[in-house]
């Protein structure tokens, strides 16, 4: 029996075909990093914005919340124990 929820289970494999080449395939080590860098900023940007407007950072990045989500609480009946 598999451990993998059954969400992930459905999702089909992710596998690159031998046919299909990507964009990035044929760069060397340095212009791939640069490619990934290139986008990093818009990334990072995005995503203080999510956290924002989720009222968990504010406008300078400093940390809003400081109270432990419901299933992290001491009291909480949750378990990390899967399986």
């Amino acid at each position: 029996m598999s451990s993998t929820p059954s969400s992930i289970q459905s999702a089909p494999a992710a596998q690159a075909s031998s046919d299909a080449a990507s964009p990035t395939d044929a760069l060397s080590e340095e212009e791939l990093l640069a490619h990934v860098l290139a986008g990093a900023g818009d990334r990072v940007r995005a995503a203080v914005e999510r956290l924002t407007a989720m009222g968990i950072i504010d406008e300078s990045g400093k940390v809003l919340v400081e109270e432990l989500p419901r299933d992290m609480r001491p009291d909480s009946n949750t378990t990390v124990v899967t399986g």
